[in-house]
């Protein structure tokens, strides 16, 4: 199967679609729950269509910018872009009345990014993110970090996906990826452009589910990438998620952020 298209129709469910109930419960398993400001440029990215409503995660890149997946934008169910986006930023504890950081923001306007097959979705607020400790900007990677495989090392994920069947996670989860040799990844998803895709993986289950695409992967403290897809289930060792190199992107986030992103 082409990977681009396995991956876009994973994606483009969004949480629109349900998993099946034959999965276990679909987390990041093997995480543990974030503290206050460990992430802070998670950002949760609501959006409201025809049919249904949808959650996802996503990054703040600038004060006024966020990315996450294209399929956050589209419905999955009829291919139609999103009616309206509010995005939540500062958040740990999703169930609390009061958290120290929290905001609520409404989208100005959004778009799709699309480069070799994969699409972004850039939103952009119609105010400013006030940064403070809870709030903040990833480090962006230089062109060193594009040409690094990172084989041997771990990145750092994050995601406010479902828990269970219609159950969001309560609390930010946290939980470290090894990086996966490319040969290996293609084993299970067929030749990939590694100009594009890095592979993460753990041995007892840790990963994107449903709701964590668009969130921040990070290596070495640096936003290396952002989640993409995962699979359904893997019936063999490791639960593998896939995702999309920032860096990429850079010339087309800088351009349509009018300079807001920056890039080293």
């Amino acid at each position: 199967m082409d990977l681009y298209y396995s991956l876009l129709g994973l994606t483009f469910c969004g949480l629109v679609c349900s998993l099946p109930s034959s999965l276990p419960s679909p987390r990041i398993m093997g995480g543990h729950d974030a503290v206050p400001g460990q992430v802070p440029y998670q950002a949760m990215v609501w959006a409201k269509f025809e049919s249904a409503n949808a959650w996802n995660g996503g990054t703040l890149l600038a004060p006024r910018y966020v990315v996450t997946t294209g399929g956050t934008l589209v419905d999955g169910l009829y291919g139609t872009q999103t009616l309206a986006v509010e995005v939540f930023l500062g958040i740990t504890n999703y169930t609390a009345a009061v958290e120290p950081g929290r905001q609520l923001l409404v989208a100005e306007n959004w778009k799709l990014l699309e480069s070799g097959g994969i699409s972004l979705g850039l939103i952009k607020l119609a105010t400013e993110a006030i940064l403070n400790e809870f709030v903040g900007l990833p480090k962006l990677p230089s062109a060193d970090y594009f040409n690094d495989d990172f084989v041997g090392k771990k990145g750092l994920i994050s995601g406010l996906g479902y828990v269970r069947d219609n159950v969001l996670a309560d609390v930010l989860q946290v939980a470290e990826l090894s990086i996966m040799p490319s040969k290996e990844c293609e084993r299970f998803y067929g030749k990939m452009d590694w100009n594009f895709w890095i592979c993460g993986y753990d041995p007892v289950n840790s990963g994107l589910t449903d709701g964590d695409p668009g969130g921040p992967f990070t290596i070495d403290g640096v936003l290396y990438g952002i989640g993409y897809s995962f699979p359904e289930f893997d019936t063999d060792i490791d639960y593998r998620s896939v995702f999309v190199k920032i860096y990429h992107y850079k010339d087309l986030l800088i351009e349509n952020s009018d300079g807001e992103i920056v890039f080293p």
